[in-house]
């Protein structure tokens, strides 16, 4: 279960409403974020508490238990995909840029992973044409290009990824940027005609033309694709 909440300074400047005591990892740990304003000293808990978050296009889906958050990629991406150049060897690919943000305190470490609980369909746009998706980390969101893609480590799904990893009882907070670069490989459609004729003075004439397009099921079909996020934490004493 997660809350949507829109991006923009200031976005985590919350508590949230209903605090989850987290089954399995004993009594009197909250699920709850706080204010990216505060420091350690201006915030203070009786339990500990730990948060976590995936912004995507200027939204925030705020965890409210263990169980993680998501966010979907879908018909927009699809049309995007849609309507980008091809390159050499014919594929069409996008970037798709999103934020991890993870919060702890009370001695708790913090990993999490990705997943994609359900392929896009083989007759979508995102499914069709060896359709690939390619998880990376990147620095910030303008690292997340098609191109950075080429050289960056991909994650393999499901692989656990090292989150806050310092064991303080200190309220700790880190943002991970990533990149997601969907990429298809259409069916390619090409056709060539030619023509032929006698010019002014008796000469026999040709002319040939040649165009090309890419086949891709209509984008505006696209059904949404969740990609999901689940925390793992560990107690640190």
């Amino acid at each position: 279960m997660s809350e949507k909440r829109r991006a923009g300074r200031g976005w985590l400047s919350f508590i949230a409403p209903v605090f989850s005591i987290l089954a399995g990892l004993g009594a009197g740990l909250a699920w709850a974020l706080w204010s990216d304003q505060a420091t350690s000293g201006d915030v203070s808990f009786s339990v500990p508490v730990a948060g976590f978050a995936v912004t995507k296009g200027g939204e925030a889906n705020v965890a409210q238990s263990s169980s993680g958050v998501s966010f979907t990629i879908g018909e927009p991406e699809a049309q995007q995909l849609f309507a980008s150049t091809a390159d050499d060897a014919g594929v069409l690919a996008i970037a798709v840029p999103f934020d991890v943000t993870m919060t702890t305190s009370g001695r708790y470490t913090m990993d999490y992973s990705i997943t994609m609980p359900d392929a896009p369909g083989a007759d979508t746009v995102l499914g069709t044409g060896n359709a690939a998706q390619t998880f990376f980390r990147v620095d910030d969101s303008v690292g997340c290009t098609v191109d950075a893609a080429a050289s960056a480590a991909s994650y393999t799904l499901g692989t656990p990824v090292a989150g806050i990893t310092s064991v303080t009882s200190d309220v700790q907070k880190k943002v991970d940027h990533w990149c997601l670069v969907l990429s298809i490989t259409p069916e390619k459609f090409e056709n060539t005609a030619t023509a032929t004729g006698t010019n002014a003075v008796g000469a026999q004439v040709s002319s040939q033309d040649t165009w090309s397009t890419y086949l891709t099921p209509d984008p505006a079909g696209q059904t949404s694709v969740s990609v999901m996020l689940t925390p793992a934490l560990v107690a640190g004493w």
